[in-house]
């Protein structure tokens, strides 16, 4: 499985957040988003010796994990920042940018860009037909910024993430510097969060379904189907 995602372009979600888990130093401090980036953290990043994950969790405010790394970097400047932060949320704050410039702090920002609002796609596909209607820059007419150019204008270094054959080396740079880069992570649109409940479905049968034979052998409660 791990040499069939290597070959594939653009950046799996899981194998980055495998990476980066395995990279970072255990001095570290994670500060998360929301959305498909924050579960793809919660799923994929083991937290290790002293470091410590920070998120607004199920208050979900977009763009959150930016100004919060501010805060961080200023209360512990010893210790590197990793902000995780999607596509959407870093444009709700990316004039703060220019605080994490001015101040050089040492901040390594990932923004796992999936060029999408995925988790309204996810709703547009499962209840509208894939009508995504401002939720992607083919269908949508959704602005696909060029983030790396945006990082360099406010003098804060950027590293390009398209493929895994030079992943680890490219993660390893970026956590390495004494200062602030941008790391953007380019995935596919259709990257998606495994498992998810569908509608009408209880909670142990996620998709991706079972085997039916195999999923009611391990069921103690009667099944539903």
């Amino acid at each position: 499985m791990q040499k069939q995602i290597i070959k594939k372009k653009n950046v799996n979600p899981y194998f980055f957040m495998n990476q980066l888990s395995e990279l970072s130093n255990d001095k570290s401090i994670i500060v998360t988003d929301c959305g498909s980036n924050l579960i793809w953290t919660m799923q994929g990043f083991k937290v290790k010796g002293s470091q410590r994950l920070i998120s607004a969790w199920n208050h979900s405010p977009m763009g959150y994990s930016l100004p919060a790394s501010i805060g961080a970097s200023f209360a512990e400047p010893q210790n590197k920042v990793i902000c995780i932060i999607g596509d959407g949320g870093l444009q709700i704050n990316i004039q703060e940018l220019a605080t994490i410039s001015k101040h050089n702090l040492n901040i390594a920002i990932f923004l796992l860009n999936n060029h999408c609002h995925g988790i309204i796609q996810g709703t547009q596909q499962s209840w509208l037909n894939s009508r995504f209607h401002a939720s992607d820059p083919v269908q949508g007419k959704l602005p696909d910024p060029d983030f790396s150019k945006i990082s360099e204008a406010y003098n804060v270094k950027s590293l390009d993430l398209d493929n895994h054959l030079n992943l680890k080396k490219k993660i390893k740079f970026a956590l390495s510097l004494n200062g602030p880069i941008l790391c953007n992570v380019h995935m596919n649109r259709e990257s998606q969060i495994y498992p998810k409940l569908l509608f009408g479905r209880p909670i142990e049968d996620s998709h991706p379904l079972l085997n039916r034979e195999e999923f009611r052998s391990q069921m103690i409660v009667k099944t539903i189907s």
